[in-house]
């Protein structure tokens, strides 16, 4: 099976601010960074969509579905940052507790959210159930830390290695399982 991740388009959302699951919107620019993704999709074949319901992934897949179904999973969702929604990550990296989570984010969760291990047992669940379909490519637009997660479960990358992995907004990756 082949699985193709999309990244969704930048948000409104001013630089530096921690928005995970925080139902951001795109930005300006959404009109005409949708067009450049699906060029970048044109030379894949997929049977299926799957998208995060967070509005910045629902709409582009919508209009990538272009009325094909689509199937909305809420295992997809960004990282839940708890407290630190919609924070700048100036004020919240000068906290303790920040600074702890910056150490071992793989296993610390953020206050009230959760950890980076959290984020990847759900997008195991997710992969379990797709392989479940024996579909042979599905489409999944979705964020960094899903994308990341299926990298450390697909390609056996080390969670602790996964920033060394550029994963721009429009970004196209694909990995076989």
């Amino acid at each position: 099976m082949r699985i193709i991740l999309v990244r969704h388009t930048k948000t409104e959302c001013k630089t530096g601010i921690c928005y995970g699951q925080s139902d951001a919107l795109p930005d300006s620019f959404f009109d005409e960074d949708k067009k450049k993704i699906m060029g970048k999709l044109a030379k894949y074949k997929y049977s299926t969509i799957y998208t995060s319901p967070l509005k910045r992934c629902l709409m582009l897949a919508q209009f990538i579905a272009g009325g094909r179904k689509l199937i909305v999973d809420k295992r997809l969702k960004e990282l839940n940052f708890g407290d630190w929604e919609m924070k700048h990550w100036d004020d919240i990296s000068k906290t303790s507790y920040a600074k702890r989570w910056f150490a071992d984010y793989v296993n610390i969760p953020c206050p009230n959210g959760e950890s980076f291990a959290q984020l990847t047992e759900r997008i195991k669940s997710f992969i379990i159930d797709l392989e479940q379909t024996k579909a042979e490519n599905v489409l999944i637009i979705t964020h960094s830390g899903p994308i990341r997660a299926f990298f450390t479960l697909i390609n056996h990358r080390s969670p602790e290695k996964l920033f060394d992995i550029e994963i721009d907004y429009g970004s196209v990756s694909v990995l076989d399982i």
